[in-house]
């Protein structure tokens, strides 16, 4: 259902004309690839507090193919930047979950990275953001239910923060621009 809310959004912005040339489409398929793989790590994780590493492995596979895509319609900077950032993204949430012990697991590192393969760092920043304060949101009622809480998912925090950046961001994006 939100995959198609997000295809009808995307043609809406654009008239009839322009709505089949080759940047639309990707741009579609991409947001569609992106939540898809976000959504079934959510439910994974859910059940089994893992990301499984076939999703992450089809992301980085997916992701490479819009950075390429990104440098053959935008230049070579434009696609190196989302392979850059995504490193830097890894790189520093590695850092935070090595200093901080079992703040972050591994598979939501690597999800983090993926994303930034696909909407690159300024959204990317925007949805860990988000995510944090869904996560933080989703604590304070899982605490309010159980008295003892051992570990919460953090993929459907950083699922819904991908679906708000995707589907509903033109405010908060216009914000963080002034």
């Amino acid at each position: 259902m939100l995959l198609f809310i997000l295809i009808l959004r995307n043609i809406a912005d654009c008239d009839i004309q322009s709505a089949f040339y080759f940047q639309n489409m990707v741009f579609i398929m991409r947001n569609i690839c992106l939540f898809t793989i976000v959504y079934v790590s959510a439910a994974y994780d859910v059940k089994r507090y893992i990301v499984p590493g076939g999703l992450i492995i089809s992301g980085m596979i997916l992701g490479t193919v819009n950075v390429v895509i990104q440098c053959f319609t935008f230049g070579l900077l434009s696609g190196l930047r989302y392979l850059i950032s995504a490193l830097l993204v890894c790189s520093i949430l590695f850092f935070v979950a090595v200093i901080c012990k079992g703040s972050l697991g591994g598979g939501d590192i690597k999800l983090v990275s993926v994303m930034c393969l696909f909407v690159g760092l300024r959204r990317t920043l925007i949805c860990i953001l988000l995510a944090c304060v869904i996560g933080i949101l989703i604590f304070g009622f899982a605490a309010i239910i159980k008295k003892t809480i051992r570990k919460i998912p953090f993929v459907p925090a950083i699922m819904l923060s991908i679906w708000y950046i995707l589907c509903i961001d033109t405010d908060i994006m216009q914000l963080y621009n002034m």
